[in-house]
């Protein structure tokens, strides 16, 4: 038995909100903190909800319960671009910069499977930036601030380029777990191709 597209609309919306809730709480040293995505990461999710629904990646909403599910959607991947972007700072322009001019190569074609593809590469390459690389550039030199012997210049060098806050494993968990149900809400919107179509439905 199909799930019909109300269903399938709730369904999603449920994994969205759990995906928005999850991406961003962050425990910390002291306390558990919650961190709202901003105005890059918004505009960010307004222009990748627009390409999943217009390369067929996501249903195109109808009714009420349709579009709370795109709602959802975009509020999810904006909370969830918040996760895996970089912190502010240069490192996080030159990513942005990147990510806007590769958003404009989809525009040109590209089935939904190589859009998706695509973006989960790019979370990968994300997540390995800013859970990766900028750890460890952060943490040149024997304590905090005193890399190459440049005592408080080093931090502020470093903070130019990116203002990184230690994210716990726990935290990292977390958004692992709403990166699943963010795809899994995706999984669930994506519609039947005709050949589906015709496979479930010989008549």
């Amino acid at each position: 038995m199909r799930a019909t597209g109300a269903q399938r609309a709730v369904a999603a919306s449920l994994l969205f909100l759990a995906a928005a809730a999850l991406a961003g709480v962050v425990p910390t040293e002291e306390r558990v903190e919650y961190r709202l995505f901003g105005i890059v990461e918004g505009l960010f999710a307004l222009l990748l909800v627009y390409l999943l629904t217009l390369r067929g990646a996501w249903m195109r909403p109808v009714g009420p319960l349709g579009w709370t599910a795109l709602a959802y959607g975009t509020v999810a991947t904006a909370q969830v671009l918040e996760f895996l972007l970089p912190p502010p700072g240069l490192i996080e322009w030159v990513v942005v910069a990147g990510v806007a001019i590769a958003a404009w190569g989809v525009f040109a074609g590209g089935t939904r499977r190589r859009l998706v593809a695509s973006l989960a590469s790019l979370a990968i390459l994300l997540a390995v930036l800013r859970y990766s690389m900028i750890p460890v550039l952060w943490g040149v030199g024997p304590e905090a601030g005193s890399g190459f012997g440049l005592g408080d210049a080093a931090e502020g060098v470093r903070r130019v380029f990116a203002d990184h806050r230690p994210v716990r494993p726990a935290g990292e968990l977390l958004g692992f777990v709403a990166l699943c149900c963010w795809a899994l809400a995706t999984r669930v919107l994506w519609p039947p191709s005709a050949a589906d179509r015709r496979e479930l439905d010989p008549e």
